[in-house]
């Protein structure tokens, strides 16, 4: 799944880029392999994005797996 290889990833410029990519691609309403997640989590996640770190998407995947 893309979070675990963002999670693996060390550089603070690739984690930037891998963040907003997942968000763009799983996370934002409409995306192409959009989630399921309620709005909450997906403004939590948002704001996220300002300072992305290897935790950012932990809650996603929890909501996830909970489905």
């Amino acid at each position: 799944m893309a979070c675990e290889e963002y999670r693996k990833t060390r550089s603070l410029n690739k984690l930037s880029a891998k963040a907003h990519h997942i968000f763009q691609e799983f996370i934002d309403v409409q995306a192409p392999r959009e989630v399921n997640l309620d709005y909450p989590s997906r403004e939590l996640i948002k704001r996220n994005l300002l300072h992305p770190t290897l935790s950012c998407f932990d809650l996603a995947q929890l909501r996830i797996h909970s489905l």
